[in-house]
């Protein structure tokens, strides 16, 4: 029933959000075939959204924090690496942030041809983004993935990058 609202409401395109697969496995010996959908991400969000049940809540809190995070924390993504990237070689790159991004970090590194970025989780004093390029401190007023798509804001420090660190780990 939500599903059909979904797409009889037009909040997304049937055409762009389901794919039907035929499934066929072996059943008492005999082969049965299903017609099975499969629902993209935005369909279970919209479910998610629209039902009302003790799972419905844990969903839209889970939800809700995921997205929370997102606007208000680290802003890293793989673009983010992608950009440090083209610095001169041999030249550190040092990310802190409410996250040590571990995973996307590690794709990165291990990559053909990427210079290494080092990144650090320290505590949930701040939601300011750091960047410390060998022994020059940065200040980031916008996520790191935005930088050269939107207006930023990026000052250079004139504090030793060990100063700020101590308050922040």
């Amino acid at each position: 029933m939500h599903i059909h609202n979904i797409y009889k409401e037009g909040e997304l395109n049937k055409e762009a959000t389901v794919k039907d697969f035929l499934i066929v496995q072996n059943e008492g010996g005999r082969q049965v075939a299903r017609r099975v959908s499969y629902y993209n991400l935005d369909v279970i969000i919209s479910v998610g959204y629209r039902v009302k049940s003790q799972a419905g809540t844990r969903f839209r809190q889970w939800a809700t924090k995921i997205l929370k995070d997102y606007m208000l924390c680290g802003y890293v993504d793989a673009t983010t690496f992608d950009i440090l990237d083209v610095r001169a070689k041999g030249v550190i790159a040092d990310i802190y942030s409410d996250s040590d991004y571990k995973s996307l970090r590690d794709m990165h590194n291990i990559s053909a041809g990427k210079q290494p970025v080092t990144t650090h989780k320290w505590s949930t004093v701040s939601h300011d983004r750091w960047l410390i390029i060998d022994d020059t401190l940065y200040h980031c007023g916008h996520s790191f993935k935005d930088m050269g798509k939107k207006l930023c804001a990026i000052t250079r420090m004139g504090a030793c990058p060990e100063d700020i660190l101590k308050l922040i780990r």
